[in-house]
């Protein structure tokens, strides 16, 4: 199994000088629990519903609350390995970029997981 055969494809993304109320207001709308932070188009962290609870300042920006990540995969990335890379690296989720580092997509921690127990119980 690969990295794209789990992926999503995010419906939303921000910008890291959008407000924290804005991610806040996006995810029950789009239906994710993260979502991907770019700069210049290119992914540079992810914010996820505890992010955005009522413990961090609301008017801060987008920069201050989300987890900076230079980790990404590609789509034909081996699950087995982003797993292990997120799990060493404490990462909830990685943005999927292609060759060329445009985004194509998002993993979770939580659907890495979820389908590799799924595929070893067949």
């Amino acid at each position: 199994m690969i990295v794209a055969d789990i992926m999503t494809i995010p419906n939303r993304t921000l910008q890291e000088c959008e407000l924290v109320d804005d991610a806040a207001a996006l995810m029950p709308a789009s239906e994710q629990n993260h979502l991907l932070v770019l700069r210049d188009g290119r992914p540079v962290g992810t914010i996820a519903a505890g992010d955005v609870s009522p413990g961090h300042g609301r008017r801060e920006q987008v920069q201050a609350a989300m987890q900076r990540s230079t980790i990404a995969f590609e789509p034909t990335t081996p699950l087995h390995e982003a797993l292990l890379v997120m799990t060493r690296n404490a990462l909830r989720a990685a943005p999927v970029v292609d060759m060329g580092g445009a985004l194509t997509g998002l993993v979770t921690l939580l659907d890495a997981m979820t389908a590799t127990i799924a595929a070893s119980s067949t």
